[in-house]
C-alpha cells in the first residue's frame, strides 16, 4: 500500500510526503499492530523516506521528497 501511495502521490505532483511511524520499544520488541497503524520507521526507510526528526523531539519524522521534471 505505501509504495502504491507514494507512486500515486508522484504521479499527482507531490514535492514530498510525510510520515509519522511509531518507533519500535525496541530492536528486539514489536509494536502492537493495535499501536503501529501509522506504521514503523523500517517501513517508510525501505520506501527512500530519510528521518528528518529535530533533535529533542518525542515522534520520528520522515520525508521523501521527489525530484521535479522538467
Amino acid at each position: 500500500m505505501l509504495a502504491g501511495a507514494v507512486e500515486l502521490a508522484r504521479q499527482a505532483g507531490a514535492k514530498e510526503l510525510e510520515a509519522y511511524p511509531v518507533k519500535p520499544y525496541g530492536a528486539d520488541v514489536r509494536v502492537p499492530a493495535a499501536f503501529a497503524w501509522t506504521g514503523v520507521p523500517r517501513l517508510f526507510e525501505r520506501h527512500k523516506f530519510k528521518n528528518v526528526t529535530p533533535s529533542g523531539s518525542g515522534r520520528d519524522i520522515l520525508k521523501r521528497s521527489f525530484r521535479q521534471r522538467p
